[in-house]
């Protein structure tokens, strides 16, 4: 196998909140000591409850926050790796022309001053990628290629839908072509038609474009047919990981089981799917060891003594030394 295009070892951070003069100073810690890795043309979902890590894991990887703790690796088109970690804003130019990002909320992430042949060719003008006609043509291609018309390019975001808007945001994230496109959420604030048509684009731009694609997800149906690989987090830790279809089908750390329970039906003939019980942990104090020990009914006092490493259990990794005995680590 190649070299990974991005490789990160002991991912933490934090988030200052906001206080009172002279009140103590308090913190939320986003990411604690997270491993990762992404080779080209590969297909992985971040997933876990609100407050899980898997947003600021994925702006980490962007490099849209800087980790407090831990190396973060990029490995340019030349064979050049690029510590993302210590990378200047003009350092990370390189890194920004490959990575594409399109975000959650359609109707706050385009600039509603600009014209979408403005958003669209923005970066390819910033990275000097195309001029004057060139220009104007390879705008109007993505735009096609996204569904939408040549009428649209000299309109404004307002005069679109949600999942138009979302059409537009593609094509701005995948103008320069790039070699990773990070997802965060992007498919949630769209109803369920609108949802699939992007779905099904996106399945096909991948397979003509051969993009690494980062996923943030809470709709697990979603993570399951779009990606190839799957990280499941929990109070800013890696619990589990592996093939989506063994994680999703088979899920060995009692978090993932109680999260694949959890999620909405896939059919409208499906039994009704149990809540997740208890509350997640507080992300200024979480607690001691294993943080799903509160809420697991597997926990033991040694889940409250210490954090489980991640443990290779047959072509997973795994966070959790009872289910790992269990099979077969």
């Amino acid at each position: 196998m190649t070299a990974p295009l991005v490789v990160a070892r002991g991912l933490a951070k934090r988030f200052e909140l906001p206080r009172a003069p002279f009140a103590p100073r308090r913190c939320v810690h986003a990411l604690r000591g997270v491993d990762f890795e992404l080779h080209a043309g590969e297909r992985v979902a971040l997933v876990g409850e609100s407050g899980s890590g898997k947003t600021t894991l994925a702006r980490l990887l962007a490099r849209l926050y800087r980790p407090d703790v831990g190396t973060l690796v990029w490995r340019a088109r030349d064979g050049r790796e690029l510590d993302l970690a210590r990378a200047s804003e003009g350092g990370l130019r390189p890194m920004r022309r490959e990575l594409g990002l399109v975000f959650q909320d359609p109707f706050a992430s385009l600039d509603p001053r600009r014209t979408v042949r403005a958003i669209v060719g923005e970066a390819l003008e910033a990275h000097g990628l195309a001029r004057g006609a060139e220009l104007e043509c390879r705008v109007a291609a993505w735009i096609e290629r996204v569904g939408l018309t040549f009428g649209a390019l000299a309109r404004r975001p307002h005069a679109f839908s949600g999942g138009e808007r979302q059409r537009i945001a593609l094509a701005r994230a995948l103008a320069t072509e790039p070699r990773l496109l990070i997802l965060d959420e992007a498919f949630s604030a769209l109803d369920a038609p609108r949802a699939l048509e992007l779905v099904r684009l996106l399945e096909a731009l991948h397979a003509e474009l051969g993009f690494a694609l980062v996923l943030v997800a809470h709709d697990l149906a979603l993570a399951r047919r779009l990606t190839e690989r799957v990280v499941v987090l929990y109070a800013g830790r890696v619990v589990e990981e592996g093939p989506a279809e063994e994680v999703f089908v088979r899920p060995k750390h009692p978090y993932t089981q109680a999260l694949v329970a959890a999620a909405p039906a896939w059919s409208a003939t499906a039994p009704p799917r149990k809540g997740l019980a208890g509350d997640p942990p507080s992300a200024e104090a979480p607690p001691p060891g294993c943080a799903f020990h509160p809420r697991c009914p597997l926990a033991v006092d040694a889940c409250r003594a210490s954090v489980p490493a991640l443990t290779a259990v047959g072509g997973i990794r795994l966070a959790c030394p009872i289910t790992a005995s269990r099979s077969g680590a």
